[in-house]
């Protein structure tokens, strides 16, 4: 229905779910290569703090960095042990992704053409296409700049492991009825 109403389409896919294995992956990337979309993008799946991935994942002994400003979705760190597959498998998934839906996919392409026409925009569309994937998909180091960091704590979750996030369940109250 968007695209009938010449409103651009995106899919945004994660790779490296909890129960993800080579197979679920790859039936990911043919059902994003199977849309019509006008650009899709692919991320690998982060346990991030406070959520019950990074719980369970913390749980089971899978958390191998607490560098918290490693933890997005283009990082090219080892963050924690997945249970299925390797990170270097996952890596490799995810360069897959983006050949398989989007530079081998003729669909996509000749959508990518159209829009570029449609639009005016169609040089800016051959300058980022370049630009992507001469790049790779994931960052090879990333640096954040921080005022006084060698003035910061330093925690060494070995001794203090963090502990479990706890969640605020909200609903309605239920009502006993008489039987």
């Amino acid at each position: 229905m968007a695209r009938a109403a010449g409103i651009d389409t995106s899919g945004f896919f994660l790779l490296g779910l909890s129960p993800d294995t080579e197979e679920t992956i790859n039936d990911t990337i043919e059902y994003a290569r199977s849309l019509p979309l006008d650009m899709a993008k692919f991320g690998l799946t982060i346990a991030f703090p406070g959520t019950p991935m990074f719980n369970d994942y913390w749980e089971k002994g899978l958390i191998r960095s607490f560098e918290w400003d490693e933890y997005f979705i283009y990082t090219s760190q080892p963050l924690f042990n997945h249970e299925h597959l390797s990170y270097e498998t996952i890596q490799r998934l995810m360069d897959y992704a983006y050949k398989r839906a989007i530079l081998f996919n003729p669909g996509f392409i000749v959508r990518r053409l159209w829009r570029g026409l449609r639009t005016g925009e169609f040089f800016w569309d051959l300058y980022y296409s370049f630009k992507f994937f001469s790049m790779p998909t994931v960052a090879d180091t990333v640096e954040s700049v921080y005022h006084a960091r060698d003035r910061w704590p330093v925690y060494n979750f070995s001794v203090n492991p963090i502990s479990k996030a706890e969640y605020q369940i909200v609903g309605k109250p239920v009502k006993k009825t008489a039987a």
